[in-house]
């Protein structure tokens, strides 16, 4: 901001209390001779007092200010800042502070009061131009009159004002005889029905008064015509009077020392001057009204004067910029090494004016160089300005000499590499590279100087290239920083240790918070889990004790009459029942830790056909009333996975199987790759599941509604689902009541990247 606008700070009298380096080099007043003044001593004297009234009223209110100063420097020299004035208010909204921002736009009001006199020109030519001027829009509305119109016509202006249809103008003159004998209706009707098809047309025609006027019409692009009616009874005179008043118009606009450009809101050339039409060569063509920007655009893109290397992007680019309405300046770089600087102004109803300067002209830039170099000489902060070729220091001011220890002529032989000790040539070329290439505009950064006697000293430096010389040059401000590290470094420490032992607490607490937090959700769990385990073995349990005690009562009753064959069957049902007892017991407690992290996978290489094949085997030998069924050769031969923990997934998955299709024979697996998975199914005909409890099955201890009067526990399909996720797989379930069930498991080939955090809901 420092290196663009012009900053300061007042107190709530107006007094200054801080200006920035650009304000001093714009007002021509030192830092000190500003700080503790009142901007009353830039008073140009141009605005009235009420102006600045109005601006302390409305930033006293605690509102932001906007709006164009005229200033004096100190030399007497007037410029313009484009200007906002924002209150600053402390935490209880009380103002106690004004800041000002403020932007040089000299030579835009300069341009836009040249805009102004000719706009008068314009206006002033119309009123008075001798011949009267008519505008008809395309609806035959009456849109501009002059004075001379109505005289010359002898049309009362009170009768037909702004807005008047055309047909009524051509009755009246119809009536008083203007166009002859004969029908007046049919005489107007075909004079409209001309106007509506218009093409352009001159004749003369002969007044009541006897004087003649030549009426020249002309069609509007846009719809509608404009016609011109001259008295060319003094025709010699007013060709001399019009000729004289277009000679000074034009000289007027060659006569600006800036190409200066007008277009209408349909991107068209309404006038152009000399300048203009020299700085990019235009043929007399494109120079007429009515020639688009973009045909302008062409011209500069076929006589290679644009600075790009995609002319299309150049065109759009530009025609983008327009569009927008937004008033702003930019500079344009041509391949003739010219730097073009181009302001656009929106004008009120469509289009806009552009003021073309060449900015590289020698003795602008030298006159430039010559203010500036006496701003810079007595600024408080370091300045360089140096060669962007061999880095030789062009200009170096009295801070920066003082600072370091040199001589002008001792630091005139010097390079900016020679007080970096951490750049080498080729290193600080490198760091230029962003501005030389127009990626930035600006560079800032720290790093440290070295003086004459070899001490440093820390230093914040803003670094920019500036185009306006020939060739360009590298600018640099520089703060001694020194203190204010100093003091940022003590800051810093000190922020770091509190947030060291805000952080040693904060982890503590948390440490503690979740410690807490696992315990009550153990015991809650433990609690659960009790309750359901208890009702659980009160109801599953029951079953195989009760088929126990009623064989082990069998056997005693019949001690002396069982055979041994009867001993063998009433012993295997008792083994059978403990087995199911067993079962239960097991799936229980490895389910519980599982989610007690107690036991996990150990993730290898796994043969998963050999592991389902092994469990259907084992299933098809516990139970030879069932068919199973396996088809496992589109499996991968070997992925990643616990072998130990996949047999208990499909021993459970072929167990319930069984278990649920007691009155069907037929299972069948599955196996086929998809992509980077194993896809393996496991399909039974039996009992099925209803499909409102499908999304709970692998909840722990639930069990579906058609699994009534089936042992189970609801824990088996739950290890399942556990030992899956911990594997990055899943299971699917597609069932229907009364006509089976499918479970497809879903395994990655590559194993799991890491053993994910069980969810104990889940577990």
């Amino acid at each position: 901001m420092d290196s663009h606008a012009i900053t300061a700070t007042t107190d709530i009298t107006g007094t200054i209390i801080y200006a920035n380096a650009k304000f001093s080099e714009i007002s021509g007043y030192s830092n000190e001779e500003l700080v503790g003044q009142n901007h009353r001593v830039l008073n140009s004297g141009y605005h009235p007092k009420s102006f600045f009234s109005e601006m302390f009223k409305t930033i006293s209110n605690g509102k932001t200010w906007k709006g164009e100063i005229k200033n004096r420097a100190k030399d007497g020299s007037f410029y313009w800042v484009d200007t906002t004035i924002s209150p600053l208010k402390d935490t209880n909204g009380k103002i106690y502070r004004y800041i000002s921002i403020r932007t040089v736009c000299t030579e835009r009001k300069q341009a836009e009061e040249k805009l102004k006199r000719h706009l008068n020109i314009l206006d002033t030519t119309f009123t008075n131009f001798p011949g009267g001027i008519c505008v008809f829009t395309k609806k035959l509305k009456l849109q501009s009159a002059n004075p001379a119109f109505y005289r010359l016509l002898e049309i009362p202006e009170d009768r037909f004002p702004i807005g008047s249809n055309y047909k009524d103008v051509i009755r009246y003159l119809a009536e008083r005889g203007d166009y002859g004998a004969g029908d007046i209706d049919e005489l107007v009707d075909n004079r409209v029905e001309l106007a509506r098809v218009f093409e352009g047309n001159s004749f003369r025609k002969i007044m009541r008064n006897g004087r003649a006027l030549e009426i020249r019409s002309n069609s509007i692009p846009e719809g509608g015509f404009i016609a011109t009616h001259m008295d060319v009874t003094e025709i010699d005179g007013m060709i001399a009077k019009i000729s004289l008043q277009n000679l000074r118009f034009n000289a007027a606009l060659d006569n600006i020392s800036h190409g200066l450009s007008m277009f209408d809101g349909e991107k068209r050339l309404i006038v152009t001057n000399k300048n203009y039409v020299e700085m990019y060569g235009l043929s007399d063509d494109l120079t007429q009204t009515g020639t688009t920007l973009s045909q302008i655009l062409e011209h500069r893109v076929a006589s290679d004067l644009f600075s790009g290397g995609d002319p299309e992007a150049y065109i759009k680019e530009r025609n983008e910029w327009i569009s927008s309405g937004v008033r702003s300046s930019r500079i344009q770089p041509l391949s003739d090494g010219r730097k073009i600087s181009i302001s656009h102004m929106p004008m009120s109803g469509g289009g806009w004016l552009a003021v073309h300067e060449d900015v590289t002209e020698r003795k602008k830039a030298e006159a430039a160089n010559l203010r500036l170099a006496k701003i810079v000489e007595h600024s408080i902060n370091e300045v360089f300005v140096f060669d962007s070729n061999t880095f030789k220091f062009l200009q170096v001011n009295d801070s920066a000499r003082k600072n370091l220890g040199y001589t002008n002529d001792e630091m005139l032989n010097l390079t900016p590499v020679d007080l970096k000790p951490e750049f080498s040539v080729q290193q600080f070329e490198e760091f230029l590279k962003p501005l030389r290439q127009g990626d930035k505009d600006h560079i800032r950064f720290q790093t440290v100087h070295r003086r004459k006697d070899g001490s440093f000293y820390d230093v914040d430096i803003i670094l920019q290239e500036i185009h306006s010389e020939t060739p360009p040059v590298f600018a640099a401000i520089i703060e001694d920083i020194t203190e204010r590290k100093k003091a940022k470094d003590i800051l810093t420490a000190h922020r770091d240790r509190l947030q060291d032992m805000v952080h040693i607490a904060t982890q503590e607490l948390k440490i503690k918070a979740e410690e807490l937090t696992k315990a009550l959700s153990r015991e809650k769990e433990l609690n659960e889990l009790q309750r359901k385990l208890v009702s659980m073995a009160s109801h599953e349990f029951r079953t195989p004790l009760t088929i126990i005690d009623g064989a082990a009562q069998l056997l005693i009753r019949r001690a002396d009459k069982v055979t041994a064959e009867e001993a063998v069957k009433r012993s295997e049902r008792i083994r059978a029942a403990v087995r199911r007892m067993t079962q239960l017991m097991e799936s229980t407690l490895s389910a519980a830790r599982m989610q007690e992290g107690k036991i996990g996978v150990k993730i290898r290489r796994c043969d998963v056909a050999e592991v389902v094949e092994s469990a259907c085997r084992r299933q098809q030998e516990i139970s030879p009333n069932h068919m199973i069924s396996w088809d496992l050769k589109d499996l991968p031969y070997i992925i990643q996975a616990d072998a130990g923990a996949l047999d208990q997934i499909f021993t459970n998955l072929l167990s319930n199987a069984v278990k649920y299709a007691p009155d069907t024979s037929k299972i069948d697996v599955v196996g086929c790759r998809r992509d980077e998975d194993v896809i393996i199914c496991v399909r039974d005909q039996g009992i099925g599941i209803d499909k409102n409890d499908l999304n709970r099955i692998g909840e722990r201890f639930f069990r579906a509604k058609t699994s009534t009067g089936t042992a189970g526990t609801g824990i088996g399909l739950n290890l399942v689902k556990i030992l899956l996720e911990l594997h990055n797989g899943s299971v699917t379930i597609d069932s229907e009541k009364g006509r089976g069930s499918t479970f497809s498991v879903r395994l990655p080939i590559s194993g799991p990247e890491k053993l994910p955090i069980l969810d104990a809901n889940v577990a």
